[in-house]
């Protein structure tokens, strides 16, 4: 490759980062308009879990500028292949452009949904080991040599023996997270692989144990690759995914234990059964938990922060009701009968009130509408807050129910914190808290609390309403 090619690459890499593990070669890309380039590229993944690969392209004769690609095919090293999938041009013009001023030496910069490499290999797969973001490891596990965290996860009759084993550089890789509070494959899992089995249940339970480590630790943990190796460790394949990740934020509730005491290991190896169980019956609770994370991390203004937990309240509410044979209802009455036998009796008696005391027509029509209607028959937020703690067992005093709610209706109608926007009188009805600060650490305490239970879990957690200063309380 020409020597201007690899120093644009080097620039390339030195703006958005490393690629790991860089993979070198020639192949061709597949556009959406069916054209076919010839390039040579350099692919890999950053360390957030994008999946980028670089190409310099010999002849651009109809090139198009922009077009998303649907496949690279290329190879690399000795017959090993590389291909990846779903791709498009980074966006602005800046990405694309010629290297030395003629238009036959172009480079461009792709995005794509995943990269697989191939080595020539023809053994069975025994195991798969999976990169993982963001988790930090108890001591013993990574001192004085690397060793590993092992985890026994059983769901029905069914018990998988996991390793969570830190990654080369581990300590490095720490540094990188915690300090600027950034992304960084930190540990690999590894599943063994039935004989018989694919990846598809591997990456299942993977995918469950993220999610479990993700509220154990307060912060976004995911998987970003894999790859599969036979039994004498020789690589199979490795699949990079650019997944959603999360910068770390240091917000734990399960504590990673004092030497010896193995906190994370019992809380992860006791809730897994439990958690596998509730995302069956619980079809949106990933997703409710994914927007409790996000409101967690700390990229966001505070108001922000407190409005995105509104929305994990919103995603819970959404979640109890989509329970398939749950008792919780969005309607009082039903949705059918209510809409088609008395909403129209209802808005005429409602209009004629109105009218009988000289409400305007335009404010009576605001406020005589079907929607408007539909309403009343929705069960009330309170109700399906105390459905939801009852339902998980989880017990709220009225005073700590009634601030819950005036802090949502606020951030969600008001756009602020209940502290900022109440009067006088809401404030004598329900005092608030004292700063903006404290009143998000009350609905931070909250959910964290909804989402242990929802986990099957009593016992010590790390209470964060003492903004900076969280105490170890037990959960029953």
């Amino acid at each position: 490759m020409k020597d201007y090619s690899l120093t644009f690459k080097r620039r390339v890499l030195s703006s958005v980062g490393d690629l790991f593990p860089p993979y070198s070669g020639n192949g061709s890309l597949v556009f959406r308009n069916g054209w076919t380039a010839e390039c040579s590229f350099q692919a890999g993944q950053l360390r957030n879990g994008d999946v980028f690969v670089i190409c310099d392209f010999p002849d651009v004769s109809g090139f198009a500028v922009g077009e998303d690609v649907c496949r690279l095919d290329g190879e690399c090293l000795k017959e090993a292949r590389v291909i990846a999938n779903q791709g498009m041009m980074t966006a602005g013009r800046s990405s694309f452009g010629s290297v030395t001023g003629r238009s036959s030496d172009i480079w461009a910069v792709f995005w794509f949904r995943d990269l697989v490499f191939q080595p020539p290999a023809t053994a069975q797969a025994r195991n798969v080991r999976f990169g993982i973001t963001n988790l930090e490891l108890p001591e013993p596990v990574v001192t004085p040599s690397r060793s590993s965290l092992q985890l026994s996860l059983r769901e029905g009759t069914r018990t998988t023996n996991v390793r969570i084993i830190p990654v080369e550089h581990y300590d490095e890789a720490l540094v990188r997270m915690r300090i600027p509070k950034s992304v960084d494959v930190t540990c690999e899992v590894e599943v063994p692989l039935p004989e018989d089995g694919g990846t598809a249940q591997a990456i299942e339970l993977v995918d469950r144990l993220c999610y479990i480590l993700s509220v154990a630790r307060g912060t976004k943990v995911q998987w970003v690759y894999y790859s599969e190796h036979a039994e004498n460790d020789e690589l199979l394949t490795r699949r990079h995914c650019s997944r959603v990740t999360r910068p770390y934020t240091p917000a734990e509730i399960i504590g990673l234990g004092a030497p010896g005491t193995g906190q994370l290991k019992s809380f992860v190896e006791f809730v897994y059964p439990v958690f596998s169980e509730r995302v069956r019956s619980w079809p949106r609770l990933t997703a409710a938990i994914d927007a409790y994370l996000d409101a967690k991390s700390d990229v966001d203004f505070l108001e922000m922060r407190g409005a995105k937990l509104a929305v994990a309240l919103e995603a819970l509410k959404a979640a109890l009701l989509d329970m398939p044979h749950g008792q919780t209802r969005e309607f009082i009455i039903d949705e059918f009968r209510f809409e088609n036998c008395l909403v129209a009796p209802l808005i005429d008696a409602i209009d004629t009130v109105l009218q009988s005391h000289g409400i305007h027509r335009d404010s009576r029509q605001q406020l005589c509408n079907r929607g408007k209607m539909k309403d009343l028959n929705r069960t009330s937020f309170r109700s399906l807050l105390k459905c939801l703690c009852n339902h998980i067992g989880l017990e709220i005093d009225k005073e700590g129910l009634d601030l819950l709610i005036k802090s949502r209706n606020s951030l969600i109608h008001r756009g602020q914190f209940y502290c900022n926007a109440a009067d006088k009188e809401e404030a004598e009805e329900c005092p608030p808290p004292g700063s903006e600060y404290e009143e998000y650490c009350f609905l931070v305490d909250f959910l964290n609390k909804v989402f242990l239970k929802l986990l099957g879990y009593s016992g010590p957690y790390l209470n964060w309403r003492s903004p900076g200063a969280p105490m170890v309380e037990v959960l029953r």
